[in-house]
């Protein structure tokens, strides 16, 4: 996808909301996802580490794919786990000011 994304001209590229740190999960308890009715199944703690290292690997192919072309890629995700990308802060990168979040 991010591969697309520079062919469609896209550049720099900001990831938001990848921050990967699958879980092992229920059908009662779902702690990957907003609802516990996103998914049908439950995911085994193996599944899940695998899961997050297969991400971990995509966007690593994507990133030697884009770097040689120029392409900068950057993680403005909320916390997660994706550390592939330099990170940046989100606000920074829209041009607000941190201080509304505190009210």
């Amino acid at each position: 996808m991010l591969q697309q994304a520079y062919l469609e001209g896209y550049s720099p590229i900001y990831l938001v909301g990848v921050d990967l740190g699958f879980q092992e999960s229920t059908l009662e308890h779902d702690p990957n996802h907003f609802t516990a009715a996103y998914h049908s199944r439950a995911v085994e703690p193996e599944r899940a580490a695998v899961d997050n290292d297969t991400h971990v690997d995509f966007h690593g192919h994507a990133r030697e794919w884009c770097a040689p072309r120029g392409v900068h890629i950057y993680n403005a995700t909320l916390g997660g786990s994706l550390e592939v990308f330099p990170r940046v802060d989100l606000l920074e990168v829209l041009g607000g000011r941190k201080e509304h979040l505190d009210r």
